[in-house]
């Protein structure tokens, strides 16, 4: 009996964890973020936050399983450790991660800024980080990976395109002209009539 509540402390971490295929460490961070000109979005969470284990663990979870297979975004999660604390003559230096410090993250769960959790995300053509500012609905973090971490179509060079963004292109390459010229009509037809 004496064994059984080591052994649940030892498999709690496994239980609550996010995804495990894509949580980064300390030692691949910066080379997994960013490989293969791919954009990230990176939860800053620990396993001891509630915030991070009832709040967003089912989102977070699901949100890297949708993405997992995107060869244009990565979402992943890092564990930020364990806060130093000092209470009386007990004390603790703390286990936080070097990455978490350099994006001065510290591991206190209380959603404040530079606390966990934490999003940030990583624009691959700025080289640059970026602190993520939106909610933390499914539905709103879903909308900003499309928004500003999907790379945008370039007609032109046909980079990032699909079949329809391509379809569209042409219809209005050969619409463009005709557009134009409607829209210069229009203006003047608005000045004749003033």
């Amino acid at each position: 009996m004496g064994a059984m509540p080591g052994a649940l402390v030892r498999l709690l971490p496994l239980l609550l964890a996010f995804g495990q295929a894509l949580e980064l460490k300390n030692e691949n961070f910066d080379d997994i973020v960013g490989a293969d000109g791919k954009n990230a979005l990176v939860l800053f969470c620990a396993d001891f936050c509630p915030w991070c284990k009832n709040k967003l663990n089912a989102t977070w979870t699901q949100l890297m399983s949708d993405w997992e297979s995107s060869d244009k975004v990565l979402v992943a999660h890092i564990d930020c450790g364990q806060p130093a604390y000092e209470m009386g003559q007990l004390r603790s230096e703390g286990s936080t991660l070097s990455v978490c410090k350099k994006h001065e993250i510290d591991p206190v769960c209380d959603k404040q800024p530079g606390h966990i959790p934490a999003i940030k995300y990583f624009d691959t053509q700025q080289s640059k980080w970026f602190k993520y500012k939106r909610g933390w609905e499914p539905e709103t973090l879903e909308a900003f990976i499309h928004e500003r971490l999907m790379p945008k179509c370039n007609v032109k060079t046909q980079e990032h395109c699909d079949a329809k963004d391509l379809t569209w292109g042409v219809l209005m390459e050969g619409f463009g002209k005709l557009a134009l010229w409607a829209v210069a009509g229009a203006e003047s037809q608005i000045q004749l009539d003033e």
